[in-house]
């Protein structure tokens, strides 16, 4: 487009940041079916990944059992978002808030959400 900078022009061809749009605008669940046809052809985008971990976090606040379900998925994408840029402190940060997440639901539910079992034991 005329006037566009590469940036610009850059962002809207993203997948990523298509599914941003989508999910922000209430479609999770269409922006979840394109990130992942997206990581089928580029299983390196760390956008990509992080954008997913996002996606169906947000679906799972709407649904915290479903949540429950999915939280190895959410782990496993977060992780592979930083697996491919681990110098984003952003994604890492976002990566602490996933686990402490999954730490928080495991101790609420008594579930071993990710092969561990949390038990609250006072100093």
């Amino acid at each position: 487009m005329k006037g566009q900078s590469n940036y610009e022009n850059e962002k809207t061809d993203d997948p990523a940041y298509r599914a941003y749009e989508l999910r922000i605008n209430g479609q999770a669940d269409s922006a979840k079916v394109l990130l992942e046809k997206s990581l089928k052809k580029d299983s390196t985008s760390a956008l990509a990944w992080f954008e997913l971990t996002r996606t169906n976090q947000h679906i799972g606040l709407a649904n915290p059992q479903k949540m429950l379900e999915s939280m190895n998925e959410i782990l496993l994408q977060i992780n592979m978002g930083v697996k491919f840029d681990s110098e984003n402190v952003y994604y890492l940060s976002y990566k602490g808030r996933i686990e402490t997440l999954n730490l928080y639901m495991s101790l609420m539910t008594g579930k071993n959400v990710r092969g561990h079992s949390y038990y609250f034991r006072p100093f």
